[in-house]
């Protein structure tokens, strides 16, 4: 086995970093949900609907990227993913009411 090295530490990082922002998204949700219901106005049926499109297009997108990483590679799909969830949160920044939260 060979010496670990700064780029091996480098890359495990990195992929710690992506997990993490990728599973707390997941896990932060649920505690927020009362706030968003409060400032935006949004009955709670809506705020549940929200929170089932999540997990179902998670779940497409995980059906989906599975093969397309096998196909083109690991390293592309996750530099995608995390690119495609960057600016996916940048654009939360400016939600101002429950539609635009929703189709961001």
């Amino acid at each position: 086995m060979r010496p670990s090295t700064f780029a091996d530490f480098s890359i495990l990082l990195a992929l710690w970093f992506m997990m993490f922002a990728a599973s707390s998204q997941t896990i932060i949700m649920t505690p927020i949900l009362p706030i968003v219901e409060e400032q935006f106005d949004v009955p709670r049926e809506y705020l549940g609907a929200l929170v089932s499109a999540y997990a179902v297009m998670l779940g497409l997108c995980a059906l989906v990227t599975g093969p397309l990483s096998d196909a083109m590679g690991r390293r592309r799909i996750l530099m995608i993913g995390t690119g495609a969830m960057c600016v996916t949160l940048f654009m939360h920044s400016f939600v101002t009411d429950f539609a635009s939260l929703a189709n961001s």
